[in-house]
């Protein structure tokens, strides 16, 4: 389509279809396909925002699960340490009085001991070898 202008020299209009209203159809297309690319593009960042919040509460659980187990095993170790305590105490005790019988032995084989070297001394030779194979 051309068009004169006052001095007479035409220009150039591009064809267009018009509704009613003024509105071109290749602008509304235009507009429509625009809207549906940016919808697209909002449901690619959605769904992978969506994805990542998922994989999120995922972790979320199985960490409430690891430290669960962690407390447990925590609360499990402090009792095997306090009954470990008790049993060496109660060990540390028994042992004393162990050493103390073992003192009273050791004392008792040194006077025997004492007592033999008195009477061997006081034997003959042939009497304590008399004394020994019987």
């Amino acid at each position: 389509m051309r068009a004169s202008d006052e001095h007479g020299q035409s220009q150039y209009k591009a064809p267009t279809q018009h509704w009613h209203n003024g509105l071109s159809i290749a602008g509304i297309g235009k507009q429509i396909i625009s809207f549906l690319l940016g919808a697209l593009v909002a449901a690619f960042v959605f769904g992978g925002k969506t994805q990542q919040f998922t994989d999120l509460l995922v972790w979320k659980g199985e960490v409430d699960k690891t430290i669960k187990v962690i407390e447990k095993q925590g609360a499990d170790n402090e009792y095997n340490i306090r009954t470990d305590v008790r049993d060496l105490t109660m060990l540390d005790s028994r042992l004393k009085v162990a050493e103390e019988g073992t003192k009273k032995i050791d004392a008792i084989i040194v006077m025997r001991k004492s007592e033999r070297h008195q009477v061997a001394s006081s034997l003959s030779l042939k009497q304590c070898a008399d004394i020994l194979m019987t």
